[in-house]
């Protein structure tokens, strides 16, 4: 018999582009989002073109110029906690 094994460890921590696919999937679903798409009079569909991404800062996450950007060290934490940021 053979077995297979993989010497890399599953956890729960995700990639980048995961991440951000999951973000895009969670905030396009979000009913808080889509509420102040509501009372700012814009389209749901505006949430599919906001840009997010990650990077080197400071702070946990910051706008710039409509940009969203996440510090890098979010993607070590559980998924509910970094969508506290987006949605700030």
């Amino acid at each position: 018999m053979i077995r297979i094994t993989s010497s890399k460890k599953s956890n729960h921590l995700l990639d980048e582009n995961s991440a951000l696919s999951k973000i895009r999937i969670a905030l396009l679903n979000d009913k808080i989002a889509k509420k102040i798409c509501k009372e700012k009079g814009m389209k749901e569909s505006f949430l599919a073109g906001v840009n997010i991404s990650f990077g080197k800062i400071k702070q946990s996450a910051k706008t710039v110029d409509s940009n969203i950007i996440l510090n890098k060290n979010l993607l070590e934490k559980p998924f509910d906690i970094m969508m506290r940021y987006v949605i700030h």
